[in-house]
């Protein structure tokens, strides 16, 4: 009785009435409570948008990452070169000690036999600090000796009784090359004495003159072979009067050009000497 009298009652019920919100579009208030819930849509889920914004990022992570490769790259290269320059120093160092004491001793050699020239005047000295045969040529003039006899006599009768006693002998560069060295020079003096090793047959003329002079010099085992000195032959007849020509004359102030441009280099470049 009273199941038949719970059913009439259902049957009777008015249905629930639809509301505006039922309805509508409206998605927080579904239509039917058995439909699906349907997901929210972003303005990025339109593609055209998402490849605008997404490309740029890609590129943005791409470049990022080469930069990163190359500051990689570049610093193990400038570890691989500094390691390579310090490997060759390292190879190079003792051939560079080496040369640099042999160039010393070379020097001190050459120093030693223009003090024994200049200073002591001793033909002795000098012989001391060439080889067993050496030999000594003035181009210009032709005279010299070879042989430690030869040499010894050119220096005692020819060379060391005929040096001015103002003679000035003023470097201009010293220029080493394995064996050999290259002296150039200003040599200033007043004419006041036969010079033959330099003047053969040519009487003191009382006049100053002032020309370039170069040696070539060459050792063996640390001593003098050989030596070879030329000078500015034409500028020094010049000077005494001995010859007169426009084209000679064009050539007497190298010997003052050369001096300056020396004195303004050690004053302004102030160069470092190996030999100091």
């Amino acid at each position: 009785m009273d199941a038949e009298n719970l059913a009439n009652d259902s049957a009777k019920s008015p249905e629930p009435e639809r509301t505006a919100d039922m309805d509508s579009g409206d998605p927080g208030t579904p239509r039917d409570v058995g439909a699906k819930l349907e997901p929210e849509h972003s303005e990025f889920d339109d593609p055209g948008l998402r490849s605008a914004w997404v490309m740029p990022v890609g590129l943005g992570i791409f470049l990022a990452a080469v930069a990163l490769v190359i500051v990689v790259l570049n610093r193990h290269c400038s570890k691989v070169r500094s390691t390579m320059r310090s490997t060759d120093f390292a190879q190079k160092e003792p051939a560079m000690t080496a040369a640099l004491a042999s160039r010393r001793v070379l020097l001190s050699q050459w120093h030693q036999h223009t003090f024994a020239k200049f200073e002591l005047k001793d033909a002795d000295a000098v012989l001391e600090t060439m080889t067993d045969d050496p030999h000594v040529f003035c181009v210009p003039s032709g005279r010299g000796g070879a042989g430690k006899e030869g040499v010894h006599e050119f220096y005692a009768h020819q060379f060391l009784p005929s040096i001015p006693p103002d003679l000035e002998l003023l470097p201009i560069s010293e220029i080493f090359a394995e064996e050999h060295l290259i002296t150039e020079y200003v040599m200033k003096f007043t004419h006041t004495l036969r010079m033959e090793w330099m003047l053969p047959g040519v009487p003191p003329t009382g006049r100053r003159a002032e020309l370039l002079l170069v040696a070539i010099v060459r050792f063996e085992n640390g001593k003098i072979a050989s030596k070879h000195v030329y000078w500015d032959s034409a500028a020094l007849l010049f000077q005494l009067r001995l010859i007169d020509n426009a084209v000679v004359a064009a050539g007497v102030r190298s010997a003052a050009m050369l001096l300056k441009r020396a004195a303004q280099r050690s004053i302004q470049a102030k160069p470092l000497t190996l030999f100091a």
